[in-house]
């Protein structure tokens, strides 16, 4: 069942879990192999590659995205991340301390430097949770246009969607952990060859 949270009168987000058609270990594993791999080349790495695991959760959260949007397309786009948060985090440490603000962002274009496909959805799937967090260590927060901030602490195996102009952040580590945070996340449109649609070839 997926969930609808209202932010605001103008916002919403939507929370679901996935059905673990694999393991939490099998997607721990896939997640650590690109993790692995973007820290040894320094680079931040989408999905180049496909598999069993990775392929289960785009379906699951592209049906997802349909019903939240009671739309059928015959074509969409997906990009794909990793994301493993591990040890205490100086950033978030100095927005404790007052220093500066969070990373707020949104995602508004599907792919980098590509703005003609419009992020319809941005999806977090939660993996791997710590258990010993504290206070708003390992949340997701969302700034809604009223300039107030909601913070959410995902359980493991939950999947929120929001729409890719929703201004949001992570909140890292304080201290050390028990686990490290894993998640897959991605931008979904579900109408990406809409520019193409208006400019037809001749």
């Amino acid at each position: 069942m997926i969930r609808e949270i209202k932010l605001t009168d103008k916002t919403s987000i939507y929370k679901t879990n996935y059905n673990w058609e694999y393991s939490q270990e099998s997607f721990v594993e896939r997640a650590t192999q690109v993790e692995n791999f973007k820290l040894r080349n320094n680079i931040i790495l989408y999905f180049l590659f496909d598999c069993l695991e990775f392929r289960s959760i785009n379906t699951f959260v592209l049906n997802c995205c349909k019903e939240i949007s009671k739309k059928d397309p015959k074509e969409w786009a997906i990009k794909n991340w990793v994301w493993i948060a591990r040890g205490v985090s100086e950033f978030d440490k100095e927005v404790r301390e007052g220093k500066h603000d969070y990373n707020w962002h949104t995602h508004t274009a599907t792919y980098d430097n590509f703005e003609q496909i419009v992020t319809d959805w941005t999806f977090c799937f939660y993996i791997q949770i710590p258990d010993n967090l504290e206070d708003t260590e390992g949340n997701v927060a969302f700034k809604t246009e009223d300039n107030k901030t909601h913070f959410f602490l995902p359980k493991e195996g939950e999947v929120f969607f929001f729409p890719g102009n929703v201004v949001h952040s992570t909140v890292g580590f304080m201290t050390d952990k028990n686990k490290d945070r894993v998640l897959i996340a991605g931008n979904i449109s579900l109408d990406p060859l809409k520019v193409f649609k208006k400019n037809k070839l001749i």
